[in-house]
């Protein structure tokens, strides 16, 4: 490599007497379906074997750098960090397995969201000969990035050797060279104090070895228990002496002196916690049994909010379908707005939980309440959606209650917390046939007995049609809607860039957004945008529906959105890209368009094509309309939904 040359990605190791597997690593490295990199190899004085077995290789993407004495992993790593060339930097250990299309999948994703400045993914840990034998739950668990920002204080939930970021954070950030062990959790706290976003892919793009010399393995024993305590302890100084304090590090130091806390008590702190969590949960079961006669229902559910949003519309169709029962719902999570609160008084008795849930003492209590109350009052069912809380009462419940989730996409996470309670739920509840096809396949990598796959059940969402399909205006300009969060995996920001390209190149288009989403979209597109906000009239919401012409979706995943439903209800031409069920009722040319989930250059152009034919071309535009009319009011009457919930919770014993 000459010196002028900048290639896309820079790949760096640090090596110390990696003989025994070195050659698994580089090899793993070079056979990349994403060939523009250089792969920096520091030999960090080495006594074994390995700087020979790097020379061996000829491709001169490899630039070996070999240290005159031993500088350990964090002043190797730094030192790479100054030499490389990459636009982006990609970490690798000298004992690990890239699988081939990491970098093009790291890379793609980086540059499909400008907003997240390190990307991980998730890790298969295989032993000494290569054999998958286990999976990190913490990794598995934090995919998002509000995952890993609540995480983090806690417990490291990124591989390092799994990373890669943009080259532009090192006019900031470094390893921390008082970090000997763990420096690679160091920085990911410093990142995400200072509201850096880092994302994770949900693939195993990483074979992480786990073996006796391993430098996690060497450091556990060296260090111990206090290895964490050491890694926050000098952070926080740190973080103090720049007077970046923040509420994130005030976490970190909650688990610094609960960790201490732990530690000093070594032999006993385990059965401690537990008695001390069992002690807070019988308080809670006692006051729960007082208090049951006033918490009395056949039916229970447990729902995370009452705020707006499609989950919680779907919701209250089904508190409406029982609501003859006068079921109980318990709100677990804090809601942003009261938009839909009265919607479910309307149908049910409803109990805000969320300010006792979000401290760890008060769960605790709540869940020994609400197991007793349940327990007490024997329901005939309990159902609960996207509620972390619901899964914590199950192994306290009666095996008599039956049990009921429902998920409503793949890919956020709480499907991962679910799987561990595949057994104990009678009925678990999916709303498109992706979505079953997932969990399927979740229950196969983790052994589960097929005869759990048959307690799955679709149950399809519905939305009101109007009796005709409602009329178009067809002034020349296209009235292009986007409904809903302003989360990460919504991506809005790209629907902004698509505005922004539409009016360069003179397509006659007006981008309206309903949702709480202007933060999500940077400010040098609001000129391009429309900003209604939240809107919790239902006939507003309509009336926008019957004004609009396009739908626009390009989430990264999803479950089937009640955006898409509703749209076509009311002639709205849906495009989106694949992601979850949304393939199973957009045919492609036919009642909508769907865009692959590329890169975001390339769904950039994908959209602003389709966008182009419906502007142009005015038969198409109405063909499509009435296709996607016809096939909401076929698909997406509801006959079926309220029997199929009224079977399943309650009929079903009748």
């Amino acid at each position: 490599m000459t010196d002028a040359y900048s290639p896309k990605v820079t790949v760096l190791m640090s090596v110390y007497n990696g003989e025994q597997y070195i050659e698994e690593a580089i090899d793993s490295i070079l056979s990349q379906t994403f060939p523009d990199f250089e792969f920096l190899i520091i030999d960090d004085a080495s006594t074994d074997n390995s700087f020979n077995i790097i020379s061996k290789y000829t491709d001169n993407r490899i630039k070996i750098i070999q240290n005159e004495d031993n500088l350990g992993l964090t002043k190797s790593l730094n030192k790479g960090l100054k030499i490389a060339k990459g636009e982006y930097i990609a970490r690798m250990d000298a004992d690990d397995i890239s699988i081939k299309e990491r970098l093009e999948k790291q890379i793609k994703y980086l540059e499909s969201d400008p907003s997240c400045v390190l990307i991980s993914c998730f890790i298969d840990i295989i032993d000494k000969n290569g054999i998958s034998i286990n999976e990190w739950t913490s990794d598995i668990r934090a995919q998002t990035y509000e995952l890993i920002r609540d995480t983090l204080p806690r417990e490291n939930c990124i591989a390092h050797s799994t990373i890669m970021f943009r080259r532009s954070i090192l006019e900031k950030y470094s390893y921390n060279q008082e970090q000997i062990h763990s420096q690679d959790y160091d920085l990911y706290l410093n990142l995400v104090s200072d509201g850096i976003r880092i994302g994770k892919i949900t693939e195993k793009l990483v074979k992480y070895r786990s073996h006796p010399k391993s430098i996690t393995a060497i450091t556990n024993q060296n260090q111990n228990k206090w290895k964490t305590i050491t890694l926050r302890y000098k952070y926080l100084i740190r973080r103090i002496a720049n007077k970046k304090i923040n509420f994130f590090d005030l976490r970190v130091f909650e688990h610094l002196i609960i960790d201490i806390f732990y530690s000093c008590f070594t032999d006993i702190k385990y059965n401690l916690l537990q008695l001390l969590k069992e002690i807070i949960i019988k308080m809670g079961v006692s006051f729960g049994f007082l208090i049951s006669p006033f918490f009395n229902a056949q039916i229970y559910f447990f729902f995370p909010v009452y705020h707006i949003g499609g989950a919680e519309k779907v919701h209250a169709n089904i508190i409406k379908c029982v609501k003859q029962l006068s079921p109980i719902i318990f709100f677990t999570k804090k809601s942003n707005n009261n938009a839909f609160k009265n919607l479910f008084k309307q149908y049910a008795s409803i109990f805000d939980i969320s300010t006792f849930t979000s401290n760890p003492i008060l769960t605790n209590f709540c869940v020994g309440a609400i197991s007793s109350i349940l327990n007490k009052n024997k329901p005939i069912s309990i159902l609960g959606s996207n509620s972390v809380f619901f899964y914590r009462l199950l192994p306290r419940l009666d095996p008599k209650i039956r049990c009921i989730d429902l998920i409503h996409a793949f890919g956020g996470g709480i499907e991962n917390i679910g799987i561990f309670h595949v057994k104990r739920l009678d009925i678990r509840i999916v709303i498109n046939s992706q979505t079953k096809r997932d969990l399927s396949l979740q229950y196969e990598k983790f052994c589960i007995n097929k005869s759990f796959h048959n307690r799955i059940i679709l149950i399809e969402n519905f939305v009101e049609i109007p009796q005709e399909k409602p009329k178009k205006e067809d002034r020349g300009i296209l009235r292009i809607l986007y409904v809903g969060r302003g989360t990460e995996e919504k991506r809005v920001n790209i629907i902004a860039k698509i505005a922004k390209y539409c009016h360069k190149r003179n397509i006659p288009a007006n981008f309206i957004f309903v949702g709480d989403v202007a933060n999500s979209i940077e400010r040098k597109y609001y000129e391009y945008c429309q900003f209604l906000g939240e809107i919790t009239d239902e006939n507003e919401l309509i009336r926008i529906y019957e004004e609009s012409h396009i739908l626009l979706l390009v989430s990264r995943y999803e479950g089937f959105p009640l955006v898409i439903m509703e749209a076509m209800a009311h002639g709205v031409i849906p495009i989106s890209t694949k992601a979850g069920g949304i393939s199973d009722h957009i045919q492609n040319g036919k009642n909508g368009y769907l865009i692959e989930n590329h890169d975001e250059k390339q769904i950039i152009f994908d959209a602003l094509d389709v966008i182009n034919q419906i502007a142009i071309n005015l038969d198409l535009r109405n063909e499509l309309s009435e296709a996607s009319y016809n096939y909401a009011k076929k698909n997406f009457n509801g006959r079926d939904f309220c029997p199929k919930y009224s079977e399943i919770l309650y009929l079903y014993n009748n």
